[in-house]
């Protein structure tokens, strides 16, 4: 399915969610929490999954079949793995700026030191980063990153994309009993999170 049910979110409102990603889990990460289960694919790589136009249509149809009451704050894009993956995800953000509805994109942050996945970001009016620790065991253990995924990209694509990004920018962070966080990002001489 690739656009699902306009839910409430504790952040967003009513959302609209936007899986622009296959059934199976494709995804950087299979962190230990989440909630799709284990990772079927690993992927570092992004690739072609639907195109921007079917994406467009399906949101476009379901947007027809809901009552003005129940119409969206946002189209969120969260899908089985990782949305950045997608190739033509900024395509398909440009393409949904037709409804006029703000759009959002959920994602790991795994890949935001490819100045592709920056780029397409930049199209969105609202991106959510996952900075479960700043400690690369930490990560290893909590979030289990393909091994094409290098810590020490994933923290300068953090503070990259931070700095170049003018929109709502806000970080998700899992606290997982029994296993130690220290999240400390420094960006420009400041602490972005701390927790």
């Amino acid at each position: 399915m690739i656009s699902f049910s306009s839910i409430k979110s504790r952040r967003l409102g009513k959302s609209l969610g936007i899986n622009n990603i296959p059934t199976k889990k494709i995804c950087s990460y299979s962190c230990i929490y989440c909630q799709i289960g284990i990772t079927d694919e690993y992927r570092s790589t992004r690739a072609i999954f639907y195109d921007p136009s079917v994406i467009y249509e399906k949101v476009k149809k379901h947007l027809s079949i809901l009552k003005e009451k129940d119409r969206p704050d946002y189209l969120t894009f969260v899908a089985n793995g990782k949305p950045t993956l997608d190739i033509n995800l900024g395509q398909s953000i440009k393409k949904l700026k037709a409804f006029n509805i703000p759009i959002a994109v959920i994602t790991n942050a795994s890949l935001l030191k490819s100045s592709s996945v920056r780029e397409d970001l930049q199209l969105a009016d609202w991106v959510s980063v996952k900075i479960d620790t700043a400690d690369e065991k930490i990560w290893k253990q909590i979030n289990r990153p393909y091994t094409k995924i290098y810590f020490d990209d994933y923290l300068s694509g953090l503070i990259q994309f931070s700095q170049e990004y003018k929109d709502k920018l806000a970080t998700e962070t899992m606290l997982v009993n029994g296993v130690m966080m220290l999240v400390r990002l420094y960006s420009k001489q400041q602490i972005l999170f701390a927790g």
